[in-house]
């Protein structure tokens, strides 16, 4: 029987990334985070949607709920706490977001997911600088707002093909 109320994604599985940017406030170098979701996907209710996800695929996620409990927990101790919920001056909602480790200013998605920021590498250069690692699921993320993002989900592909090639 199906336990979950309202809108959520279970997926196979989630990249917690990281890179770095400059701090549009401090100017300082500073790491940021976001989460990949993996398919194959379950979809419950209407979850919030920019594409439709493909079974191979990869979603990108903005969350203004609870995480998942290992993805939190990954990602609070990557990012020292500098990832957290947090009211979004530019879109007038509340969601996971990171902050400047330098003077805490909030480092939202519509400036790092910009072309040719942190998480929408352009080049090799951009690319070198994402890192990640694999959160085993099934994990659900309830409330999502979900897109593609063809960089990441470039970056994914390379490096199951690296993996591979070893």
């Amino acid at each position: 029987m199906d336990t979950l109320a309202g809108n959520a994604i279970v997926c196979r599985g989630a990249w917690v990334l990281s890179a770095t940017t400059d701090c549009f406030r401090c100017g300082a170098n500073t790491p940021v985070f976001s989460i990949l979701m993996a398919g194959p996907f379950a979809l419950h209710g209407e979850p919030d949607l920019a594409v439709q996800p493909d079974d191979g695929g990869m979603l990108t996620v903005t969350m203004s709920g609870p995480l998942p409990v290992t993805a939190h927990a990954a990602l609070d101790s990557h990012s020292q706490g500098r990832f957290r919920l947090d009211l979004s001056h530019t879109s007038d909602l509340s969601y996971w977001m990171n902050h400047c480790a330098a003077c805490d200013a909030k480092l939202g998605d519509s400036y790092l997911k910009r072309l040719g920021e942190a998480f929408f590498p352009l080049d090799a250069e951009g690319f070198a600088g994402v890192s990640g690692s694999y959160i085993e699921g099934p994990l659900t993320f309830a409330e999502p707002c979900c897109g593609h993002n063809g960089a990441l989900a470039q970056w994914v592909r390379e490096r199951k093909q690296e993996n591979f090639d070893e």
